[in-house]
């Protein structure tokens, strides 16, 4: 798992121009797991393995095995129907939030710090999503406000998969009993923002 980490540290965001004068695409580079193709079931369980296996996991106050860090699988489907010549090609992205819930009184300076940074790429998703949800509800001749997609590497890396003509589903885990009430009052807020 330390491996898995250490190669993690190597990866990096990088832009590149996209075609037809669009927007910039957001991409990771640094890793052989980017891009990968996936001829069969297990070959995709053997990566998924391998990304689990770099993922940041540590005890909170409220939970023992607390993701402290995002995961992101995107698919990129191609599908080309018998005898057809033209190829159609989707995308899948999934993402499992890093939990933000605090470590509880005695938090080092590594925690803290990680703490900050999980809170800080959720506030700027929140606000993407609660732009795009404005955006929609504008009536069709209105110009819409600007998304701010750019105040932070996860929005700049997950633009394509909430804005234009993506399809975005939110799933919020909450529990359901009087000492979760605080967190789970914080999930549901977060939310309610898209």
């Amino acid at each position: 798992a330390e491996a898995a980490r250490r190669a993690q540290a190597a990866i990096s965001l990088r832009e590149a121009k996209s075609v037809r004068g669009g927007p910039p695409v957001a991409y990771l580079s640094g890793s052989s797991t980017f891009r990968t193709p996936v001829p069969s079931r297990d070959a995709m369980n053997s990566l998924l393995a391998r990304a689990l296996a770099a993922r940041a996991v540590s005890a909170t106050a409220t939970n023992d095995h607390s993701s402290r860090s995002h995961v992101i699988l995107t698919l990129h489907l191609d599908s080309r129907p018998p005898g057809g010549a033209m190829v159609r090609c989707g995308k899948l992205t999934l993402v499992d939030l890093a939990g933000s819930e605090a470590h509880g009184a005695a938090l080092d300076a590594a925690g803290a710090t990680e703490s900050i940074a999980i809170k800080a790429s959720l506030n700027a998703l929140g606000d993407v999503l609660q732009a795009l949800s404005r955006n929609g509800r504008l009536p069709p001749d209105a110009a819409p406000a600007p998304v701010p997609y750019r105040n932070h590497r996860l929005t700049r890396l997950l633009a394509d998969s909430l804005g234009g003509g993506a399809r975005t589903l939110m799933v919020a885990t909450v529990r359901p009993t009087p000492d979760h009430y605080r967190a789970s009052l914080t999930t549901l807020r977060f939310a309610a923002r898209a």
